[in-house]
């Protein structure tokens, strides 16, 4: 099943199984079933840190200070197979971060930013 399978039975987080529970089965085997399983949500981080680009200073714990660095997809494939936008905000202690990314023209990608009160960035 593809990652929106859990979510089209229900789901609100990411589940260690797929079958953890079905619409037409109900509830899998309760020995091996976490409904929050952070194995999976790790793609979530590889998507925060290398799509959109936000990551942490491991100086500055909490986001006060973060370092912005999206990364556009430059690869040399078919436009309906690249990420062409990328939206992310990440909600600190500081307030909100936010991310607004789409390419502009050949080579060149706009991005949008809306950062927290004291929160600096580099």
């Amino acid at each position: 099943p593809s990652w929106l399978y859990s979510v089209d039975q229900g789901a609100t987080t990411i589940w260690e199984r797929w079958n953890s529970y079905t619409i037409a089965k109900g509830f899998g085997d309760p020995g091996m079933n976490s409904f929050n399983h952070y194995s999976y949500g790790a793609v979530s981080e590889w998507m925060f840190r290398y799509m959109a680009g936000i990551e942490t200073d491991e100086n500055y714990p909490g986001f006060k200070h973060f370092i912005l660095q999206p990364n556009p997809d430059l690869r040399e494939v078919a436009d309906d197979e690249k990420i062409t936008n990328v939206d992310a905000s990440y909600s600190s202690y500081y307030g909100e971060n936010i991310l607004e990314g789409s390419p502009c023209c050949t080579g060149y990608h706009a991005y949008a930013m809306g950062l927290a009160g004291d929160g600096l960035f580099q």
